[in-house]
């Protein structure tokens, strides 16, 4: 669940972003046919802002498909409704596990130890009847010259010279190394699991803080000023159009980096309750 809303969430911020790109595309484009018009940028100026504003929206059909699937997946966790869930474009910042490490107590692990466990029960259980029970009998004897009455007890324990349950130890001993097999296998799958995403997390993390605190800002930054050097003619288009390109991809980066971190949070999650 928490997986699906991530990648949601992601779409539409996506959607949000390539909006945004189809609003400025629009905006240089109408800025772009008024300097022709003037004489101040060449006519192939304004081409170029008409094909990166058709291939914007081309875009942004493209993210809003990729939306309306992940929040299809997602509603069909939700409900049967053939309705839509509404998800708004904040990637959401998951907590992982404390320590970023799940616990090892989880179900497939249990149910791994209980295998193991009952094929040593099962073991002790063959070994126990290795050597066979006594056989105790019990009788009135009567003797015919004194006509007296005897109880007889007797006990008879037999001796296993031949079956000594040896072939159900062995299948017994063979099927708790398959357990323990399987019980360090799930082990060694969990554990691989979990360090993966951890280190997904974490890589992903840094990439956040980066993007987001010095990478985002100076692109911002960039763009905000050829605008108004291209507003006073200072700045041809290309120049625009190139910060702006730059800015949005490193928003792009931004948001794949986000989903990336929400997504092995929500898998370390997960992996704590399997």
């Amino acid at each position: 669940m928490r997986e699906r809303y991530v990648s949601a969430a992601a779409a539409a911020a996506r959607v949000e972003l390539a909006q945004d790109i189809v609003g400025r595309n629009r905006e240089l484009t109408r800025i772009a046919d008024l300097l022709v018009e003037t004489g101040r940028e060449p006519p192939l100026r304004a081409l170029r802002a008409k094909a990166a504003l058709a291939e914007a929206e081309a875009e942004l059909q493209a993210a809003e498909a990729a939306s309306i699937a992940a929040r299809a997946a997602l509603g069909s966790l939700w409900s049967a409704s053939e309705t839509l869930p509404s998800v708004p474009p904040d990637i959401p910042h998951i907590e992982p596990p404390a320590g970023l490490v799940a616990s090892e107590d989880t179900l497939r692990l249990q149910v791994a130890r209980a295998e193991s466990a009952a094929a040593e029960a099962a073991i002790a259980r063959e070994q126990s009847l290795r050597v066979p029970d006594p056989v105790i009998s019990a009788g009135v004897r009567r003797f015919s010259e004194s006509k007296d009455n005897a109880f007889l007890v007797g006990v008879a324990i037999p001796l296993p010279f031949r079956d000594r349950n040896q072939g159900n130890i062995a299948a017994a001993q063979a099927r708790l190394r398959a357990a323990t097999a399987r019980e360090a296998i799930v082990r060694a799958d969990f554990r691989q699991e979990v360090a993966q995403a951890r280190a997904e997390f974490l890589a992903a993390e840094a990439r956040v803080d980066t993007l987001s605190n010095t990478s985002l800002p100076q692109a911002e930054e960039a763009l905000r000023l050829v605008r108004i050097g291209y507003r006073a003619g200072r700045f041809p288009l290309i120049e625009v159009l190139s910060a702006a390109e730059a800015r949005d991809a490193i928003r792009n980066a931004l948001i794949d980096a986000q989903e990336t971190r929400g997504q092995a949070a929500a898998r370390l999650i997960r992996l704590s309750a399997l």
